[in-house]
């Protein structure tokens, strides 16, 4: 029922970023004790969390690897 939880990257103490990998642990962990009823909604929104969560990762990791710069010239064209 438990899944391994990888070491977050090194990043400025977060929150969001220490506990929702934890969050979505357990409440996986604990969908076994809802009732038949509510389980497939319960296991759509853990999905959905799950992979909102992979795009923000992803994202996040796109832009820690982009190289951005801004042609001040080229600016200063468009708006004088």
């Amino acid at each position: 029922m438990f899944t391994t939880l990888s070491v977050p990257p090194e990043r400025t103490a977060d929150s969001f970023v220490l506990h929702a990998p934890l969050e979505l642990a357990a409440r996986s962990s604990l969908l076994g004790l809802a009732s038949a009823e509510a389980r497939p909604a319960i296991q759509q929104r853990l999905l959905r969390e799950k992979r909102a969560r992979a795009q923000e990762d992803y994202v996040a990791a796109l832009r820690a690897r982009a190289s951005i710069e801004i042609d001040k010239a080229a600016v200063a064209a468009v708006n004088p």
